[in-house]
């Protein structure tokens, strides 16, 4: 049995002491593969997707790193990252990540039967999380196409 559990951490709210504690208690729950919004894997768990520079943030101006963002952690199986997909409609891979990069973890669970798992956090932009939602729904189109009855 796979277990699997998703999080909200509100990294930008914690402070490092309240960090350690969540990651601590991520350790201890036994679970498999933790699906994180508004987190920053420093090395926890076995396999990690996580982009490193976090959200690139451009809602003010000029695009910034937030240094948080989404992420899956696995505490167990090894999850390999997926950033493109092949779409039937194109002869190059497209990309995924294409609104607020760094706010969309999408990896694949190394199992007998490969399990693919997406991490994502709806950043409010012009007042709005849906239309974020939306948008990042469409980005991951291709990949949905691209396994289309798998």
């Amino acid at each position: 049995m796979l277990r699997i559990a998703t999080w909200n951490m509100d990294y930008w709210k914690r402070n490092e002491l309240l960090r350690q504690k969540a990651w601590d208690y991520l350790d201890s729950s036994k679970i498999d593969v933790a699906l994180l919004q508004e987190s920053r894997p420093n090395g926890q768990g076995k396999s990690i997707v996580f982009q490193e520079y976090g959200i690139i943030d451009d809602r003010k101006g000029k695009p910034r790193n937030l240094g948080w963002g989404s992420s899956i952690v696995s505490f167990g199986p090894q999850i390999k990252q997926i950033e493109t997909a092949l779409s039937p409609f194109s002869r190059t891979p497209v990309s995924l990540h294409r609104t607020f990069p760094g706010s969309v973890a999408i990896g694949e669970i190394q199992m007998e039967k490969p399990i693919i798992v997406i991490s994502m956090y709806g950043l409010i932009d012009r007042g709005y999380a849906e239309s974020t939602v939306h948008r990042m729904l469409s980005d991951i189109t291709p990949l949905i196409d691209e396994r289309k009855g798998q």
